[in-house]
């Protein structure tokens, strides 16, 4: 089941959509998909239903309004719009919700337009009458507009100067008053030759701007004005700012007078040519192989293999998954404040922000593996775990490879 609050408030099931026929029903289930799996407690609830007009017996009526939700989804069971104690939440994974499955994708450069692509109109469209839903649909659509900066800044900065030139209009009449909308049209405009029309595009923002909220355009676009005016040659070129954070290098410095162990080092060229992890275990589960030393040293003779970055963390520290990710999560570039607090939604973001990029992850002195599938990227990436026991679980489930290690002998 799949639910949409980016448009109509809607379910699907199966691919069939289910449109909610009450309207006080589409208004309890939108605030409980918000926040999946929080319970949302009844003076809440009674606020976004009724607002200040509440029923005589408003506790009767919420669980009559609940009862009908669940009817119509076809939740017999209760298990996805459950009662907690003074409230109801709704059990589903964010990422079954178009709003989260939006602000997952968004973070991604590479997933931008899929995430765009969720939205089917004005959020809550068929909300009415409630200034709660107002209020969020005009911060949604902020978040929107954010994506949609986002995403034309990239495509410029590849290149794409007549994409953005022909698509923006369309963008710029749903936010007429965005000055960042306007100030990458005329940048498109003036890179493929349409100088008079980015001029021409300032000057009718400057008339909105002062028809609508009686204000000048601000210094950013007025600058690029200027630029324009004066046709300065470094608006001809894509700005080029690497992001120091792009390529990542956690590895641990290599053993300068490492030796042997050649067998070792060609087996894990071999098997690290697929998307599978490899376990790195000792014979027996006898400390001081060297398994650390080896994947270390393996690392640095291939990093030219992954340019996408390589991230290392030793898992005997005492840090748990959630912390773990969070390292990886900002050595990619992610800002600690939009580092998710939970742990799943931690890992689907390192997933996210790994796709595509071939990288690899190394996970020293591994306990369990509990401890170690949270940190798992997608097949794109190579991963190396060490560990003194089998993690038999990674073999069986995730299809990793096992290199065991016994006593040096070369």
């Amino acid at each position: 089941m799949e639910f949409g609050v980016l448009g109509p408030v809607r379910v699907w099931r199966a691919g069939q959509e289910t449109v909610l026929t009450g309207a006080l029903q589409r208004r309890l289930l939108s605030v409980l998909l918000l926040e999946p799996g929080k319970p949302v407690p009844l003076p809440r609830l009674f606020e976004v239903v009724w607002g200040s007009d509440l029923p005589p017996t408003p506790r009767n009526s919420m669980q009559a309004i609940v009862s009908r939700l669940r009817r119509e989804i076809r939740d017999t069971s209760a298990s996805v719009v459950a009662s907690d104690t003074g409230g109801y939440q709704i059990d589903v994974d964010p990422d079954l919700v178009d709003l989260h499955r939006f602000r997952r994708l968004a973070r991604n450069p590479a997933t931008l337009d899929d995430a765009l692509k969720l939205w089917r109109g004005t959020a809550f469209a068929d909300i009415e009458d409630s200034p709660l839903h107002e209020q969020l649909a005009m911060r949604l659509a902020d978040e929107r507009l954010g994506a949609l900066i986002d995403l034309h800044e990239a495509e410029l900065a590849e290149g794409n100067a007549a994409a953005v030139a022909v698509r923006l209009p369309t963008v710029i009449a749903e936010y007429p008053t965005s000055e960042k909308l306007v100030e990458l049209h005329m940048l498109a405009l003036y890179r493929t030759g349409q100088t008079s029309d980015a001029l021409a595009a300032y000057e009718q923002l400057r008339a909105r701007l002062m028809s609508i909220v009686g204000a000048a355009p601000g210094a950013e676009v007025r600058a690029r004005h200027v630029e324009i005016l004066r046709a300065d040659p470094r608006l001809l070129q894509p700005k080029s700012t690497p992001d120091p954070c792009s390529e990542p290098d956690q590895l641990p410095t290599d053993i300068p007078d490492f030796t042997g162990r050649t067998r070792e080092l060609a087996l894990l060229d071999r098997l690290t040519t697929g998307g599978a992890p490899l376990v790195i275990s000792a014979a027996g589960g006898v400390p001081g192989v060297g398994s650390s030393a080896l994947a270390v040293h393996w690392a640095h003779r291939n990093r030219d293999r992954f340019p996408g970055g390589r991230l290392y963390a030793d898992l005997s520290s005492g840090a748990g998954p959630a912390e773990v990710l969070d390292g990886f999560l900002q050595a990619l570039g992610v800002l600690p404040a939009d580092v998710p607090v939970d742990l799943h939604q931690r890992s689907t973001l390192l997933r996210s922000q790994l796709a595509g990029r071939r990288a690899l992850v190394i996970l020293d002195n591994a306990v369990d593996t509990q401890q170690v599938r949270p940190l798992l990227p997608g097949a794109d990436c190579c991963v190396l775990i060490t560990s003194r026991n089998s993690l038999r679980g990674l073999v069986a489930r995730d299809g990793a490879h096992r290199l065991e290690l016994g006593p040096q002998t070369d």
